[in-house]
């Protein structure tokens, strides 16, 4: 059960665990939206254009935290890259 931002009844290791995969797809994500700006000679601003969103929320999406990071964004980002999430 998850109670405002933290999870209940879990045990601590198994906590850790979905820690870890919560930040190893939050990092797979970054490192591809990089390297499609990459591979289009895109930059952050060109996405930004093409999301309908801010420069500093594109730069937002592949700082650490990734706090603006929601599948819907994800979504967006690969299909205005012309590209499917899986």
């Amino acid at each position: 059960m998850k109670k405002g931002n933290v999870m209940t009844g879990i045990d601590p290791a198994r906590m850790i665990e979905l820690e870890m995969a919560e930040e190893a797809l939050i990092a797979d994500v970054q490192f591809r939206l990089q390297a499609m700006l990459n591979e289009r000679d895109m930059s952050r601003a060109d996405l930004a254009r093409a999301l309908g969103v801010s420069e500093a929320r594109v730069s937002q999406m592949v700082r650490d935290n990734a706090p603006n990071l929601t599948l819907r964004m994800i979504a967006r980002v690969f299909a205005a890259f012309g590209e499917e999430c899986m």
